[in-house]
């Protein structure tokens, strides 16, 4: 069932849009979109509707094209995706900020955002065949605690196997045999002195067994934890927070909470991991265990530190990892290996023989937990798709791209999107059939590797993002990751113009933290020009770390910094005030000076700003003031 409260902001939009322009004008305003973006048309092959669009004796008249434009003014969506992009361009040109009407029925970035909210309402109700649909009632109760906690109780009421994905085929696809780590002393010992080590952040390649160590070390405490193992989403640490809050006086209250794969859960600022949001995590349970890969890890390393020169702009916020999360990731580090020293690899030869399974025969033992996941037999039963070419190519292609776009799981529609467009690239003349591509996920991408068993090419995972609908998603093995998306992955086939915010905010923060500036500039425009204050936060960031003097489109950092602080950013007004201060002390940037801006950015929560407020006014001595709060008083309110 569609529902209207989905498509009201849709609606809202279109109305106001209907008052500007006639239908007639946004119809032929459309046309020419389709007519100078023919290749688009690969992504439908509808032959029909495209006569209507494109030039010729069967093209519609304009009036038959407005009619179309009514029907959606009316609320039902275009089918064709280029129908849907040329809608998005038309709107963003003639209504490029939400209307009134729309503010009042929530935060929307832009038109494609409401477009991507009326359509997946759309077909919410339509059934989908095979294994796929089996699930499908399962979406509908997936709302119900915004699936923030993956696995929630004492160790032994949690089935780790199926719940955290750590069960192995080669051992029936259970939990495999607790192998003991040379790090499971520390990672002991800090679980066990919770006062003086609330944090603990385990460190590895993917298939390292840090889950799996984990799990035996909290099972084996007497009594039992309560533990609240996260599940990683963008925008889901402050729901975390929020439900932590709200059980801290209860009896449910978790002794630990587990931030498994964090790196899913992003590091921009504004909703992503922080150092502040760990140490709420932590002042509101006993311990807090972060699960991070060390490629994150490293690359987040390289990214705060980033080459900048030492000075104010190292303290600028908006893009990746900032040098405060790492320096606390980096104090409360326990490091996993991926391959066992000499007394691990004994441990492992006496499980093998105890289990006498001729299954093991071959088995390297250097690299015990990721061969039990079967992480290389899958490896190359990738490898050998994309060489075949194809639909399975296809789809390996889109699940990397949706580790980009959507790196906490990826709905269905979206991956069968990104399927097709690599589908036309590997096989132009072919016709796309869904029910090919309905085969190939059901029968090989998401089947586990011997039955039951939890691992396969792409993992289903029920996961709650802010801008989209929680349920059936899925993402690539976390271990297939790194071994199939390099850092210079090629974008080019994806339109931004034509994806939500979010989507074009995630991509960039890929960029980002591979140093790719130009190209997430070019990213991030078309949400910067849809007024998102994130989106515009980012691209000041981006421009200041592509030059001093660099200019994106026609704007200067601090240029795309003041829109965004104009929209009520305070990290952006943050940085004018650090660019300003680095000028000199009377410096005005942006209309405002340094003071002007840090005082925007300190009334509105930027506790780095009152701190530099504290520091300046101290610098003019012991009882100076800037706007009336001495130094004390300032570093109080920091």
């Amino acid at each position: 069932m569609v529902s209207d409260t989905d498509k009201a902001p849709y609606k809202a939009w279109l109305a106001e849009l209907d008052r500007v322009m006639t239908r007639r004008d946004v119809a032929t305003a459309m046309r020419e979109y389709v007519r100078a973006h023919q290749h688009l048309w690969e992504l439908d092959d509808r032959p029909t509707t495209r006569d209507k669009w494109m030039k010729g004796s069967s093209a519609a008249q304009l009036d038959v094209l407005a009619n179309n434009v009514g029907r959606w003014i009316g609320g039902s969506v275009p089918g064709p995706n280029i129908l849907k992009m040329a809608l998005i361009s038309v709107v963003d040109k003639a209504v490029p900020e939400a209307p009134d009407s729309v503010r009042q029925l929530g935060q929307w970035g832009g038109f494609a955002d409401v477009l991507d909210a009326a359509d997946t309402s759309n077909r919410s109700g339509q059934k989908r065949g095979g294994a796929a649909a089996k699930y499908k009632a399962q979406q509908d109760h997936a709302e119900k605690t915004a699936n923030v906690v993956r696995a929630a109780g004492r160790p032994d009421d949690i089935d780790a196997a199926r719940d955290l994905e750590i069960g192995s085929s080669l051992f029936d696809d259970a939990l495999p045999p607790y192998v003991a780590r040379t790090a499971d002393t520390l990672v002991a010992a800090r679980l066990g002195d919770p006062r003086n080590h609330p944090i603990t952040v385990i460190v590895g390649p993917p298939k390292s067994g840090k889950t799996r160590s984990l799990f035996h070390l909290l099972s084996a405490v007497t009594p039992q934890p309560v533990t609240w193992w996260h599940n990683p989403a963008p925008g889901a640490l402050d729901t975390l927070i929020a439900r932590l809050q709200a059980v801290k006086n209860d009896p449910a209250r978790p002794d630990v909470v587990i931030l498994d794969d964090a790196g899913y859960n992003g590091v921009t600022p504004d909703t992503g991991l922080t150092a502040p949001r760990i140490r709420k995590i932590a002042s509101l349970t006993t311990s807090v265990v972060l699960i991070v890969h060390s490629a994150d890890l490293a690359s987040w390393k390289d990214h705060a530190t980033g080459g900048r020169s030492a000075g104010g702009l190292e303290t600028m916020m908006g893009i990746g990892a900032s040098p405060t999360l790492v320096n606390l990731l980096d104090a409360n580090t326990v490091d996993y290996s991926a391959e066992l020293d000499d007394t691990e690899l004994a441990a492992a030869s006496q499980m093998l023989t105890d289990n006498d399974s001729s299954d093991l025969q071959g088995l390297d033992l250097t690299r015990l937990a990721e061969a039990m996941a079967t992480v290389g037999k899958l490896h190359a039963a990738v490898q050998a798709a994309s060489e075949h070419g194809g639909m399975r190519a296809a789809l390996v292609d889109a699940a990397i791209d949706a580790t980009i776009t959507d790196p906490a799981g990826v709905d269905v529609d979206w991956l069968q999107t990104l399927t097709q467009i690599h589908y036309r690239r590997l096989a132009r003349n072919a016709r796309w059939q869904p029910a090919q591509f309905d085969i190939e996920f059901d029968d090989w991408a998401t089947v586990g590797f011997s039955p039951g068993s939890p691992h396969a090419v792409l993992i289903r995972t029920d996961t709650h993002t802010p801008d989209s609908h929680g349920g059936e998603r899925y993402r690539l093995l976390d271990a297939l990751t790194p071994r199939l998306r390099a850092p210079d992955r090629d974008l080019t086939h994806l339109d931004p113009t034509t994806l939500h915010t979010a989507r074009i905010l995630r991509t960039s923060d890929f960029l980002i933290a591979h140093r790719r500036y130009d190209t997430a500039a070019t990213w991030l425009l078309p949400a910067a020009h849809r007024g998102d204050p994130d989106s515009l936060l980012k691209l000041g960031s981006v421009t200041h770390e592509i030059g001093p003097e660099a200019l994106v489109d026609g704007r200067a950092a601090t240029g795309w910094w003041a829109l965004a602080a104009n929209r009520g950013d305070p990290a952006a007004a943050h940085n004018l005030g650090v660019t300003a201060q680095a000028i000199g002390f009377d410096a005005v940037i942006e209309g405002h000076t340094a003071t002007e801006w840090r005082l925007i950015a300190a009334d509105n929560g930027i506790a780095a700003t009152a701190f530099n407020l504290g520091n300046a006014a101290n610098q003019l001595g012991p009882d100076a003031a800037i706007e009336g709060h001495t130094a004390t008083e300032w570093w109080r309110i920091a």
